[in-house]
């Protein structure tokens, strides 16, 4: 259990990352599959290439909490942006 926590935790901040980096916030589908991406990764050098056991539950809630943080700042973000193209006036 708390493989796949630690697992869903980490491909969450990833996303999240990706997101607020390359302004991918909008589109869902390509967030969608990054995590399912990052999930797979994650899940193979668990089992494979890490010891049993060696990311606990605090690995998890920072990761958790990294990847709320970016996607408060992703959404700001775009909202800043948003109201930046309304508040210019057109070029004719």
């Amino acid at each position: 259990m708390v493989s796949i926590l630690v697992g869903i935790s980490i491909a969450a901040f990833l996303t999240s990352l990706y997101a607020f980096r390359f302004d991918a916030g909008r589109e869902p589908w390509l967030l969608a599959g990054y995590f399912t991406l990052f999930l797979v990764i994650e899940w193979v050098a668990a089992h494979f290439f890490l010891p049993a056991d060696a990311l606990g539950l605090d690995v998890a809630a920072v990761c958790f909490g990294l990847a709320i943080v970016f996607a408060m700042l992703t959404e700001i973000r775009q909202r800043k942006e948003a109201e930046m193209r309304a508040a210019d006036p057109e070029d004719g």
